[in-house]
């Protein structure tokens, strides 16, 4: 089990490692005059000869890209509480996996007194951990309301 969840933590580690690498490009038209916005960069593809504003890293229009997603309202500790409050979500629904791995271990155990004894510790960690987890989603939202009052957002 301890392979699995550890899988599972590596496999998360990477996914999101990578696509914290991903680079957005952002694209306009030049205008009439040819020349680009602040932060663009002119590139003509020679085939069309169409002249194209590129912006590799977001700059000026990181705005825009928060309107379009939804984030143009919201403050930077309400995005990183929202993150804990997902991965402390994510974490909870592995608890309950482990739970009810542990009650279909007892299911199967057969009346073996030691496969009994064996789920009843798989089942008990998991509770302990959903505690944990729930006390964390509790100190997180605690923390993250008074930070935003004092904030002010």
């Amino acid at each position: 089990m301890k392979k699995v969840i550890s899988s599972i933590i590596f496999s998360l580690v990477i996914v999101f490692g990578a696509l914290s690498f991903t680079a957005n490009t952002y694209a306009l038209d030049c205008g009439s005059d040819g020349k680009c916005p602040k932060g663009y960069n002119a590139q003509t593809d020679t085939t069309t000869n169409k002249c194209t504003c590129i912006n590799m890293f977001g700059g000026d229009d990181v705005q825009s890209v928060g309107d379009n997603i939804g984030l143009s309202g919201t403050s930077l500790p309400q995005i990183i509480g929202n993150i804990v409050k997902v991965i402390l979500g994510l974490f909870g629904i592995v608890a309950t996996v482990i739970i009810v791995t542990g009650g279909v271990k007892w299911m199967l155990s057969q009346g073996d007194t030691q496969k009994i004894d064996s789920a009843k510790k798989i089942m008990i960690a998991g509770a302990v951990g959903m505690v944990l987890i729930v006390s964390g989603y509790a100190i997180t939202a605690f923390l993250i309301s008074g930070l935003l009052k004092t904030v002010g957002a």
